[in-house]
């Protein structure tokens, strides 16, 4: 008797869904222009500071899911379903033999 171990995950999470893009510096970007009139040449800071944010965001974003489409198992608690699964893989129940 052969068991198949799968996880099975309806979407692949690379950060996780509370992983809110840089929410303080769009938040500081609207306030300045909320206090300019929506005028963004008075606002060249926290527009420079948010597409830095967001330009790290997505390079983390990339790497991670980089790294989960190598399969790579990674040490720690947060392993999407494809990483589980390989790991499984890699120490299988042992085969009971009935007489």
């Amino acid at each position: 008797i052969t068991e198949k171990r799968n996880i099975i995950g309806k979407t692949c999470i690379y950060l996780t869904k509370k992983d809110v893009a840089c929410l303080q510096e769009m938040g500081m970007l609207f306030a300045c222009m909320k206090d300019n009139e929506f005028v963004e040449k008075y606002c060249h800071k926290e527009i420079q500071q948010f597409q830095n944010c967001f330009k790290y965001y997505m390079d983390r974003k990339f790497k991670a899911k980089k790294t989960v489409n190598q399969g790579v198992v990674q040490p720690g608690n947060n392993l999407n379903y494809k990483q589980l699964n390989k790991y499984m893989r890699r120490f299988p129940n042992p085969v009971r033999i009935q007489s």
